[in-house]
C-alpha cells in the first residue's frame, strides 16, 4: 500500500506544478483573459477574473515538462514505485494532466463564486483538494488504486498543500493563508 500511495503522490506531481503556474506567471501579459470571458451566472461571474487562459496555458506547459522529467526518471530505473508505464505515455498526457488540473480548480471557482466567496479567499479543505479530486477521476481510468490509498494521499496532499499555501503567504506571494 505504500508504494501506491507514494505512486499517487509521484502522478499527481505535474499537477501540483500546474496548480502553481497561475501564481508563478501571474505577472505576464500573456493570455491574460478570463476562460469565462466575463459571463454570469445568477449575476455571479462562472469562474471569476483569477481563472485565465494565461494559467490553464502556463500549468499545461509545466505539467507537460514535469511529466517529461518523470518519463526520463522511469525510462532510467530511477522511480521503483510508478503506477504507470511511461513508456506508454506521451508528454500530451503531462498536458493533460495540467488540463484537468486548472479545470478542476475552476470548477471549485465557480462554487466559490455562486456561494458568494470573494476570489483568493480561503475555502479550505476545498482549495487544497480541488485539483486532487479531478486528477483522481482522471486517473482511475488508467490504473486501479484502493480507495484507502486515495485518502491516505489526499490527507498528504492537504496537508502539504497547506505548508506550500502558508510559504507562499510568508513570501508574500499570497495575500491570504487559510
Amino acid at each position: 500500500m505504500i508504494d501506491e500511495i507514494l505512486g499517487l503522490l509521484y502522478l499527481l506531481i505535474p499537477a501540483y506544478f500546474a496548480n502553481m503556474a497561475p501564481v508563478f506567471f501571474k505577472r505576464l501579459d500573456f493570455l491574460n483573459y478570463p476562460i469565462d470571458f466575463g459571463k454570469k451566472i445568477r449575476k455571479k461571474r462562472i469562474f471569476g477574473k483569477n481563472k485565465t487562459f494565461r494559467g490553464l496555458f502556463f500549468g499545461m506547459i509545466l505539467a507537460m515538462l514535469v511529466f517529461y522529467i518523470q518519463k526520463i526518471f522511469f525510462l532510467e530505473g530511477f522511480v521503483s514505485f510508478s503506477l504507470i508505464d511511461y513508456s506508454l505515455y506521451s508528454v500530451w498526457f503531462g498536458a493533460v494532466i495540467g488540463l484537468v488540473t486548472i479545470l478542476g480548480d475552476a470548477i471549485e471557482s465557480f462554487f466559490k463564486r455562486q456561494l458568494g466567496k470573494k476570489p483568493g479567499k480561503p475555502w479550505v479543505p476545498f482549495d487544497q483538494l480541488d485539483f486532487v479530486i479531478t486528477n483522481f477521476i482522471f486517473f482511475a481510468f488508467f490504473i486501479d488504486i484502493s480507495i484507502l490509498s486515495y485518502l491516505i494521499a489526499a490527507i498528504i496532499i492537504t496537508l502539504c498543500d497547506m505548508i506550500i499555501q502558508y510559504t507562499g503567504y510568508k513570501l508574500k506571494l499570497k495575500e491570504d493563508f487559510l
